[in-house]
């Protein structure tokens, strides 16, 4: 049973050995890494001009469009969206379900 206790080889320096070896192999892979550097991959190349980028010009303008029709439409309206008008319809009348008036001679739809 003593044998157990006590193996026939030094355990202490086992653990240190196989710690030793694992340092070593990680030092000799930062080393490769760091020093070799096909190891790395490459950096891409940094550009040389800064120029105006011509594909993202193009959707800057129909938005520019886009709002300016948007504001035209608005002006137009006084500023009013089509939905107020009709909504200010369905809150003064006393029926509900009634229909709601043609905005042009009060008569109803």
């Amino acid at each position: 049973m003593d044998e157990l206790r006590h193996p026939d080889f030094p355990v202490f320096r086992v653990v240190v050995a196989i710690a030793a070896a694992f340092g070593i192999l990680i030092a000799a892979v930062a080393a490769i890494y760091l020093g070799y550097s096909g190891a790395r991959a490459p950096a891409p190349p940094a550009p040389a001009d800064f120029g105006v980028p011509r594909l993202e010009t193009a959707p800057v303008a129909r938005h520019e469009a886009w709002a300016a029709r948007q504001r035209a439409l608005l002006d137009g309206a006084e500023g009013r969206l089509p939905i107020t008008e009709a909504m200010r319809h369905v809150r003064d009348r006393a029926d509900p379900y009634a229909p709601l008036p043609l905005p042009d001679d009060g008569g109803t739809r």
